[in-house]
């Protein structure tokens, strides 16, 4: 009899992280977070500056106030090599030196053993992932609250998150995939079980959310890190340009901001559902190049009756730089005749195999 594995992702962070978490009075809570967990690695409190973490809405509009724009770093080529030769002294054995290093349009790409380590130029954002230990068996992580414990663990001991002045790090979502072996052609569910969890974190610059940004850390069997993904591009600092946000109707800001870019042409604004808006900095795609980091909105929305969510940007005003950076154009450097795969080959669940940390 032929089986197949089918893999589902739960949300799993909800209002129970207020429930046992240590969490202060509710006033405590701010205009953008869900609920606080207290966390009690004392290497993570150091790192982190506080031994509280917020988590964040999922839907929330920017407060009244005036803010600076605020300026990047921006990522050269060889910051983006030494990123790539970094993680590979961090989460691999191997001689960073001696691996090689495979170039294909913006992103670098390297292997050590089961290990897949890439960067994209233009952002430094980066993903380092374990390809043989992920959904091989059941988690013995408890629950979400016992998860986000051990990333924020893994993300001292790697050094894997540096804050700068005024920047603040807060929980996005936790998530587990979820494996139901079934029969080949069939429905019968012959087991089910939780695999691995992923705990995304995001940051803050004076408590207000960069929208865009996160760090990625996945966990597998008795919490072995797994891998690592984060698009977060360094602060320098604010410019002198301010952003002036008053009290006002978000919805109809909204909806006419849909209707006036003619993504509503053909549907009253009526139909259109908001599923989430999340107003903040931008942060913008890892293949862009991105100086300045301006203040907007990103919404999530979907015609009446349909399932398909798009998103659009929403900037809180006309900006002299491009809100989400720009595509860079690259002068293809020398490249390795070699291909390094994205994915392995033996991504399968092994039955018996047991999940291995990145190093």
């Amino acid at each position: 009899m032929r089986h197949c594995l089918k893999i589902f992702i739960t949300w799993l962070l909800s209002v129970t992280l207020t429930t046992g978490a240590n969490a202060s009075d509710a006033s405590a809570i701010g205009a953008y977070d869900l609920a606080r967990l207290k966390i009690e690695d004392p290497a993570a409190i150091e790192t982190f500056g506080t031994d509280i973490l917020q988590v964040r809405l999922q839907s929330y509009d920017l407060q009244k106030g005036e803010y600076p724009v605020l300026r990047l770093k921006r990522v050269s080529r060889h910051d983006a090599r030494g990123i790539l030769y970094g993680n590979l002294q961090r989460f691999s054995d191997a001689d960073a030196e001696k691996t090689e290093v495979v170039e294909r349009d913006d992103i670098l790409r390297a292997r050590a053993g089961k290990n897949i380590f890439w960067v994209r130029i233009p952002s430094g954002s980066y993903n380092c992932q374990n390809t043989r230990g992920i959904m091989s068996e059941p988690s013995s992580i408890s629950d979400h609250k016992e998860a986000v414990q051990i990333a924020v663990k893994h993300m001292a001991a790697h050094k894997i998150v540096s804050l700068a002045k005024d920047e603040t790090i807060d929980i996005i979502s936790v998530n587990q995939i979820m494996n139901a072996l079934v029969e080949d052609k069939g429905d019968n569910v012959l087991e089910e079980y939780g695999s691995d969890y992923i705990v995304v974190f995001g940051r803050r610059f004076r408590g207000v959310p960069v929208v865009g940004s996160y760090l990625q850390v996945r966990l597998g069997q008795k919490g072995a890190l797994l891998g690592v993904s984060k698009h977060w591009r360094t602060l320098s600092g604010a410019i002198d340009e301010t952003v002036s946000v008053e009290s006002r109707n978000w919805d109809h800001v909204t909806r006419a901001h849909l209707i006036n870019n003619q993504i509503a042409k053909d549907q009253a604004a009526e139909t259109i559902e908001i599923v989430a808006r999340s107003c903040g900095y931008i942060e913008g795609s890892s293949a862009n190049h991105q100086d300045l980091m301006g203040l907007g909105c990103v919404v999530s929305y979907r015609h009446a009756n349909g399932e398909m969510v798009a998103n659009t940007v929403i900037p809180f005003q006309t900006y002299d730089f491009p809100l989400l950076g720009e595509q860079p154009k690259f002068i293809a450097a020398q490249k390795s005749n070699r291909e390094i795969p994205v994915s392995d080959p033996d991504d399968k669940r092994e039955g018996q195999g047991k999940g291995e940390e990145l190093r």
